[in-house]
C-alpha cells in the first residue's frame, strides 16, 4: 500500500486574485468559485513548484553531490546530450525520497476535491519519470504519470508544447483542468477549461485574461525574490559579527576613527561570509531541516526560495566577502586579516560538512568561530587581543555552544526519545543531555574564574598603571557575570532556551542591561 501520511494536512482552497485582479470566466465576468466539477474532465497537476514546493532534479542533484560528489560531476556532461539524458543519469544515480518533500497543502486539497467528485487526476512533469513514479505511488491519488522519459516516449522532456502533446495523446482532445506554476505553463493554461495558478509571475494574470480562460490563483504571489534571499542569508546574525568590536573596547579605543574605517568593513566581510556558510550549509541540510520542527520553515527547506538561488547567492556572497578582505588586508599593508577570514572559512564549511556530526569537536569548533572573530577584529583595529581575553572568549563560547546542543537534546527528550540513539545529523545521544549540561555550565564558570584572575594580575600590576587606573573596580563585573552564565543554563535546564544562545542573548534585555552596567564598570575602572 502506498504511504499517504502527510506532515503538512490539506488546507482549504480560497480562490484569490492573479496580479492583483479577481479570478474571471470565460466571459470576462469575476468568478467567486471554480467552475462546477465535471466527471469527465480530469484535473492534471504539475509536480515541481506546483504540487511541491521545490525542483525535484535539484533535489535530486544536491542530494548526489553530499552522497557521491564524483559521479555529480561525471553527470554534469550529459547536459549537452540533452536534459532527458542528465535527468536520467540523476535519478538513476540518486532516486528522490517522495516523503522528505515540501508538498502544497493547498494542492492537495485541490486533488482530493477532484476525487472526490470522481473527476480522474494526473501527475504530469517535466521531472524523470522514475521520480515522478515514486512521488505518484507515495502519494496513491493519481489515475496516471506524464514525465520526462516516459517508457513510451523516452527521451522527451515533458514541458510546455511537449507536455500539451502527451496529455492529448492519453487523454484525447476532451477539455482538462491544469494546475502549474511557471511561465512555461502558460500554453498549458491557456489550453485549459480552467487555470489553477500556484505563485503566479508577472503578466500571467493578464494572459489567460486576454485568453479568456477562468483562472484561480491557488497560492497567490510569493513575496519579491530579493525579500527570501535575504531571510536565507540570515541578516539576524550578522549581529555576532559585532565581536570584531571587542579588541577596540578591551582597548579603550572606541573614540578613534581611523579604527572604526578599518573594522566596518571587516565586519561586512565576515557577515557576507556567515551568509555563504548558511546558505551553503542549508542546501546541504534540506533533509535534515525538514524534518526538524523549527528548521523546516527555513526558506530553502520550505521551497519558498528555489534552490538556484542558493546555489547561486552562496558563491556570490563568499566572493565578496573575499573581495573585500583582500581590499582591507592592502590597505592595512598585511595580509593578516585575509588569513583569518579563510581560516574562519575553512572552520565553518568543515563544521556543516563533517565536524557538526563529531561529538565535542562541534561545540569547540563553534566555539573557536567565535574566537575567530575576536582575533580578525584586533587583526583589522591593529590591537591584537591578550591572551586573557581569548582565554575568557574561549570558555564562555563553548559554554554557549554546549548549551546550544543542550536545547537540541532536551527538545529531542521532549518528544519522548530517551534511548541510545544517536540524533539525526549530530554525535550525541539523547542520554547525554546531562552530561552536556553539566561541562556547558562548568565552562561558563571557567570563563568568571579566567576574568577573576585577569583582574587580579591587573590589580597586582596597577602601580605600574599598566591597564586601569583602578583594577578593583573590575570585580564588580564578576557578580554580573556569574548571574548572567547561571540564569542562562536556568533557562536552558527550564526548555525556555530555544535555538542558539547567542541569538537569544541579543534579544534579551537582561543581557542588555548587564551589558550596560559592565561598560559603566569597565569605564569607571578606567579613569
Amino acid at each position: 500500500m502506498p504511504d499517504t501520511t502527510d506532515p503538512n494536512p490539506p488546507a482549504d482552497v480560497t480562490p484569490q486574485a492573479v496580479d492583483g485582479h479577481p479570478t474571471r470566466d470565460g466571459n470576462g465576468e469575476a468568478a467567486r468559485t471554480p467552475p462546477a466539477a465535471t466527471s469527465a474532465v480530469p484535473l492534471i497537476v504539475d509536480l515541481d513548484g506546483t504540487l511541491v514546493a521545490t525542483d525535484t532534479l535539484w533535489e535530486g542533484y544536491l542530494a548526489l553531490v553530499r552522497e557521491q560528489p564524483m559521479q555529480a560531476v561525471a553527470a554534469v556532461p550529459l547536459v549537452l546530450h540533452g536534459r532527458p539524458a542528465f535527468k536520467r543519469r540523476v535519478a538513476e544515480l540518486q532516486p528522490i525520497d517522495p516523503a522528505s518533500l515540501p508538498y502544497r497543502p493547498e494542492i492537495r486539497r485541490l486533488i482530493e476535491d477532484a476525487k472526490a467528485d470522481g473527476r480522474p487526476v494526473w501527475l504530469t512533469t517535466g521531472t524523470d519519470f522514475a521520480n515522478a513514479r515514486a512521488v505518484a505511488d507515495h502519494l496513491g491519488c493519481f489515475d496516471g504519470v506524464i514525465a520526462t522519459n516516459d517508457p513510451d516516449h523516452p527521451d522527451i522532456n515533458t514541458i510546455g508544447a511537449n507536455k500539451l502533446d502527451l496529455i492529448r495523446q492519453r487523454l484525447g482532445d476532451g477539455p482538462f483542468d491544469y494546475a502549474g506554476d511557471g511561465v512555461v505553463d502558460r500554453k498549458l493554461w491557456k489550453e485549459s477549461r480552467h487555470a489553477y495558478t500556484v505563485g503566479a509571475k508577472h503578466g500571467t494574470g493578464a494572459a489567460l485574461r486576454e485568453a479568456s480562460v477562468p483562472t484561480t490563483a491557488v497560492v497567490p504571489d510569493a513575496k519579491p525574490r530579493w525579500k527570501t534571499l535575504l531571510k536565507a542569508m540570515r541578516p539576524q546574525q550578522w549581529g555576532k559579527n559585532l565581536l570584531l568590536l571587542l579588541p577596540m573596547f578591551t582597548g579603550m579605543a572606541m573614540l578613534d576613527g581611523d579604527k572604526w574605517l578599518a573594522v566596518i568593513p571587516a565586519i561586512a566581510a565576515f557577515c557576507l561570509a556567515g551568509s555563504a556558510v548558511y546558505l551553503a550549509n542549508d542546501l546541504i541540510d534540506l533533509p535534515a531541516d525538514r524534518a526538524h520542527p523549527r528548521k523546516k520553515n527555513r526558506a530553502l527547506a520550505s521551497g519558498e526560495l528555489p534552490i538556484p538561488w542558493g546555489v547561486a547567492a552562496a558563491p556570490v556572497c563568499l566572493l565578496g566577502s573575499l573581495l573585500i578582505a583582500a581590499g582591507l588586508s592592502i590597505a592595512l599593508g598585511s595580509s593578516a586579516f585575509l588569513m583569518v577570514l579563510l581560516t574562519y572559512l575553512v572552520v565553518a564549511f568543515s563544521y556543516a560538512l563533517v565536524i557538526k556530526g563529531v561529538a565535542m569537536l562541534d561545540v569547540i569548533c563553534l566555539a573557536s568561530l567565535y574566537v575567530l572573530r575576536i582575533i580578525a577584529g584586533g587583526v583589522a583595529e591593529d590591537l591584537f587581543p591578550t591572551a586573557w581575553l581569548l582565554a575568557f572568549g574561549s570558555f564562555l563560547f563553548l559554554s554557549l555552544a554546549f548549551a546550544k546542543r543542550y536545547a537540541e537534546l532536551a527538545m529531542q527528550a521532549d518528544r519522548g526519545d530517551h534511548g541510545t540513539t544517536l540524533v539525526a545529523g549530530r554525535g550525541y545521544r539523547v542520554d547525554d543531555t546531562p552530561l552536556v549540561r553539566t561541562m556547558g555550565v562548568a565552562s561558563g564558570y571557567l570563563a568568571v574564574l579566567v576574568l577573576a584572575f585577569y583582574i587580579n594580575a591587573d590589580f597586582a600590576a596597577s602601580q605600574a598603571q599598566t591597564n586601569y587606573a583602578h583594577p578593583e573596580r573590575l570585580w564588580l563585573i564578576t557578580p554580573l557575570l556569574l548571574y548572567w552564565v547561571s540564569r542562562l543554563w536556568f533557562r536552558a535546564h527550564r526548555r525556555t532556551l530555544r535555538g542558539d544562545p547567542l541569538l537569544f542573548a541579543m534579544t534579551d534585555p537582561t543581557t542588555y542591561g548587564i551589558g550596560a552596567l559592565t561598560v559603566v564598570i569597565t569605564m569607571w575602572a578606567h579613569h
